[in-house]
């Protein structure tokens, strides 16, 4: 009857203490957003970058507990000016350290065809 008792209690022992690990993994495993950044604060953090139009196709997922990504497009009037400012907000006040930004030139988009054809902007 003891040896029964002390496996059902170790058991139930084992699922509470892995819970969390299990849904932190399964979190990576589905390349979800992190809980502790907020993807609209990014938006508008990038918005207020001086000569930035607009800011679409943005994501956040995570590559690892604790290691974030990010990707996003910009329209700017600046480019190289935004591109070098939004990766050092991405990367000091977001500490995300994995970016690609793709910056498009907004003066030039009708004359060179740029077009973001995703439906996900904002």
């Amino acid at each position: 009857m003891a040896d029964p008792t002390c496996t059902f209690i170790f058991t139930l022992l084992v699922i509470c203490t892995t819970i969390s690990i299990t849904q932190e993994c399964t979190q990576v495993l589905m390349e979800g957003a992190p809980n502790d950044i907020d993807v609209n604060d990014i938006i508008s953090d990038l918005k207020n970058i001086n000569g930035v139009m607009t800011v679409h196709d943005c994501h956040v997922w995570q590559i690892s507990v604790g290691k974030n990504a990010f990707s996003a497009h910009i329209d700017s009037e600046t480019p190289f000016d935004t591109l070098r400012d939004a990766n050092k907000l991405i990367r000091e006040k977001y500490d995300i350290k994995h970016s690609t930004i793709q910056v498009e030139p907004f003066s030039q988009k009708q004359q060179y065809g740029i077009e973001c054809d995703n439906d996900i902007h904002q």
